[in-house]
């Protein structure tokens, strides 16, 4: 047998089962959480499996660990490079805002009396609509979790750049441990902290 060829660094084979996990956890928590199911349509099956697959919304947080985890390698491997900022947000903008607009547009023309909803999608602000007392329809409200992502792209960037590696590291762990305290914290005084199923 000949030696393996060298695997690129850009891509990690294992990562695309916990990509497919991630998505199929989404799927399934849709297809079956999505809508309240009707009283009694869920009896055959055992009351752990009802509650695990009711938490399949957790597909969407494994996918943004792993996105963040593989958009932070990429940062790391391009931050000395000549015009780091240039290249990032022009391929991020080639993949990403071609394909949203379009659909952001298209959905807006079907979706009566959501008007401010897109207006705020086509910011990247979806994910402020509760706050701003938005209401959003049911299938477009899933356009949250790519400003989630948009506003993570704002951010990260220039800290990777500007910071060494140990101190990304204890900013990052930080951010992990301190989300929840301040989660907490939030709850504890009132402010409805829970996820919000699209």
């Amino acid at each position: 047998m000949g030696a393996l060829p060298p695997q690129s660094s850009e891509h990690i084979p294992e990562l695309d089962g916990v990509r497919a996990t991630a998505i199929w956890m989404v799927l399934v928590a849709h297809l079956g959480f999505a809508y309240p199911p009707p009283a009694g349509a869920l009896l055959w099956m055992p009351s752990a499996a009802v509650r695990i697959l009711g938490h399949g919304w957790l597909g969407v947080d494994l996918f943004f660990v792993l996105s963040g985890f593989l958009i932070t390698g990429i940062l790391l491997d391009s931050r000395n490079r000549p015009k780091y900022f240039q290249r990032f947000y022009g391929r991020r903008a080639l993949r990403i805002l071609p394909v949203y607009f379009v659909s952001v547009g298209v959905m807006a023309l079907f979706y009566a009396n959501s008007g401010r909803y897109f207006l705020l999608s086509s910011l990247f602000m979806a994910n402020l609509a509760s706050l701003l007392s938005v209401s959003f329809p049911h299938g477009p409200g899933v356009l949250w979790s790519l400003a989630v992502e948009e506003h993570f792209y704002l951010l990260w960037p220039g800290l990777v750049r500007l910071m060494s590696r140990r101190t990304l590291a204890i900013v990052a762990a930080a951010i992990v441990l301190g989300t929840p305290v301040l989660r907490g914290l939030a709850a504890s005084r009132g402010v409805p902290v829970e996820h919000i199923q699209q």
